[in-house]
This record gives C-alpha cells, structure tokens and sequence, in this order.
C-alpha cells in the first residue's frame, strides 16, 4: 500500500524524524494492505454477533442452568447433587462477566481487525521512533494517522479501547 505524502510527513513527525524510513514505509504499507485485506473478510463473515447479544447468550445460558438444577427439575438426585455446584459457578461467574463486560466501551465486531492491527502498528513504531519521541500519546496518533490513511477511519474508537488494542499480544 502506498502511503501520500502528507502522511508521511505525519507520520515521520510522530515518529521524531525529519521522514519516514524506508523499511518503516515498508512495513507500514503491509500492514496496512493486510489490516484492508483483513476488514474485507470481516464484513463477509457470517454469524456476527450485534451489540448485546453476547450478554444475552450468557443470560440465557444462566437462566437454562438454573432451570436445570432447581428444586423441580426432575433431574435425578445424584446428577442434581454433581451438577448443582458447578452449575452455581457457572452462573455466578457469568453473571460477574454480564457485569463486567456492561462496564466497559462497546465492542463492535468491525473493531476485530483492530485489535490484530493495533499491535503490528506498536511493534512498527517502537523499532522506529526516535528516543525522544517514544511516547504514549505519539502511538495512540501514529496508530490514528495509519488507520486513517486506510480509509478504515477511526470513528466511534474509544481511547480506552484502542489502548487496549495498541497493548495486545502481537500475533502473527
């Protein structure tokens, strides 16, 4: 992917450089052929989950098991005694993640390719940044700059969320 010439220039300007490397330019530019190669096959997936239906799937899943394991269920004694206290965990450690997972930014299906991308744009900063220029706030905008160049665009990116992302395990 080529990258035009004012981005370029930004993106140096993060990275504390008069202008982007050669090898920077280069990987820069797979990377971010691979993030658009990665989002066209996101919007053709199948089976998305929408916003909520993870929590409600847990949901369901809690109010099945306590159908299950209560006083009339009609489950034999023994199978009642083996699977009441894991059902019990089960449910209240689903319930803590309904909680949990309520508390935090929306996670959107179409920000799955962000966090594969996010790390390989940290790991692509930190083997070209200037010391001087090695800060979090550089990243966070390099990060920006570079996803914005794809035409991907950034919008309805929580900060939070994208530090989450830029601090992920790199996978290859």
């Amino acid at each position: 992917m080529s990258l035009p010439r004012e981005a370029r220039r930004r993106l140096a300007r993060l990275l504390g450089r008069a202008e982007l490397p050669l090898r920077c330019l280069e990987e820069l530019g797979a990377c971010l052929a691979r993030h658009i190669e990665e989002g066209r096959a996101e919007v053709e997936r199948k089976n998305k989950a929408g916003p909520g239906d993870v929590e409600a799937a847990i949901a369901e899943a809690c109010k099945t098991l306590e159908e299950l394991v209560g006083l009339d269920s009609e489950i034999d004694a023994d199978s009642l005694r083996i699977l009441r206290p894991h059902a019990r965990a089960f449910i209240s450690a689903a319930r803590d993640r309904i909680a949990e997972l309520l508390r935090m930014p929306r996670a959107y299906t179409q920000h799955d390719v962000l966090r594969r991308t996010c790390p390989r744009l940290r790991a692509i900063f930190e083997r070209h940044v200037a010391s001087g220029a090695n800060r979090r706030q550089n990243l966070r905008r390099f990060a920006f700059e570079a996803l914005f160049v794809t035409g991907a665009g950034t919008a309805g990116i929580h900060a939070a969320r994208l530090d989450e992302y830029l601090d992920a395990p790199l996978r290859r």
